[in-house]
């Protein structure tokens, strides 16, 4: 049977959630200039790491929400929440739950895509996302999301934290509420 009332975990996430982005929008009306002598266009804005950073939060946020509630079920070890695809196997077997079904999930597999991108390239695809044996997945997570992706490097906007953020937030409610 699923709970109607959404749990104190789950509003504690989404709380964070709304946080990360209201901290990045009132960042962005801080100047932020490139560093005395640097070339623009070398590699990643100050802006937009920020994005990047703030979109890799908010991903984070989802994926400790979930982490949380399989460690809670029994039987789920440290091993099952190390990442989104040990999670989803996780989810299938100890709470009978497909996280493909979750019409939030493509979406926020593909932010999590995004934020591994920030954070393992430094805003660029890694060789696992282009070359591995999940590269053409990860293609159609990274259109779930609708990331923009021009020649390897993810650009990161407002409206795709955003996007991010509603993903997210409907993910912890729909794994909150099953």
């Amino acid at each position: 049977m699923s709970r109607r009332v959404q749990s104190e975990r789950a509003e504690e996430a989404i709380a964070d959630i709304r946080l990360v982005v209201l901290e990045f929008q009132r960042a962005q009306a801080v100047p932020a200039d490139n560093p005395p002598g640097r070339v623009p266009g070398h590699g990643p804005t100050v802006g937009q790491r920020a994005a990047q950073l703030a979109l890799a939060n908010v991903v984070s946020c989802a994926e400790l929400f979930s982490a949380e509630v399989l460690r809670s079920l029994p039987g789920v070890v440290e091993n099952d929440v190390s990442s989104w695809a040990k999670q989803q196997l996780a989810w299938q077997t100890h709470a009978g739950l497909d996280l493909e079904t979750l019409p939030s999930y493509p979406a926020v597999r593909g932010f999590n895509e995004m934020r591994n991108a920030a954070l393992h390239g430094r805003g660029r695809l890694t060789p696992r996302q282009v070359k591995g044996k999940l590269a053409e997945q990860v293609e159609e997570w990274l259109a779930a999301a609708g990331a923009k992706v021009l020649r390897g490097a993810v650009h990161v906007t407002e409206q795709d934290i955003v996007r991010c953020a509603d993903a997210c937030c409907v993910f912890v409610r729909q794994v909150d509420l099953r």
